[in-house]
């Protein structure tokens, strides 16, 4: 039997165009304005920063993980750009959220050494129609869940449809299956849908 059900997750990301195009808040505003029974509930939602002094510390840090990248794929112009275009706005998410510029350097590093060893090296890993998480011996959902962290704005990220919700975890403690299917892709979807699902009390332990 197929159920359908509504779930409207909203994530306010702190962040400049790669992770939040420019109209996009004023358009969630005005849809969550149409769907909330609770008008305030979109009065909560500002707009986000589309620019940001980070300090010459960070700056430092950004431009040495960005020197670093680009010198691993020296004959890839094209990968180089997309790249520190993705870290300057990660940088500057992070720094909004007030993540120490160290902590950021690393996990850009860990997340390019990922990308590296299994998206394009000789251990490169190919997904099937159906994948498990991998808990062990490295835990990749967490590590994933806590990369995306401090880009978001937890407190003023919402998550509508909540007797949904319930009936969805309702139907996994049954035994049955439950899909969410997402009405657009980003890379993300999967870590920041976690972390509202968190935010409103329903963990992914698997």
């Amino acid at each position: 039997m197929f159920i359908r059900l509504t779930l409207l997750t909203l994530a306010l990301l702190r962040s400049t165009a790669a992770f939040l195009p420019s109209g996009t808040v004023s358009f969630i505003r005005q849809r969550i304005r149409s769907l909330s029974p609770s008008p305030p509930l979109s009065s909560t939602i500002t707009d986000h920063v589309t620019t940001h002094a980070m300090s010459p510390e960070a700056m430092a840090a950004m431009d040495s993980v960005i020197a670093k990248v680009s010198a691993q794929i020296p004959d890839q112009p094209k990968t180089q750009q997309m790249l520190s275009h993705f870290i300057q706005e990660y940088f500057v998410a992070c720094d909004v959220g007030g993540q120490p510029s160290e902590m950021t350097a690393e996990k850009i590093a860990s997340a390019i050494q990922f990308g590296m060893k299994y998206g394009m090296g000789e251990d490169k890993y190919t997904f099937g129609v159906s994948h498990e998480a991998l808990r062990e011996p490295f835990d990749y959902y967490t590590w994933g869940c806590d990369f995306f962290r401090p880009t978001m704005d937890l407190s003023n990220s919402v998550v509508l449809g909540d007797e949904n919700l319930k009936e969805a975890f309702r139907q996994v403690a049954a035994g049955e299956n439950v899909v969410f299917l997402a009405n657009h892709q980003s890379e993300a979807d999967p870590q920041v849908f976690s972390l509202l699902l968190e935010k409103v009390g329903k963990l992914i332990l698997h």
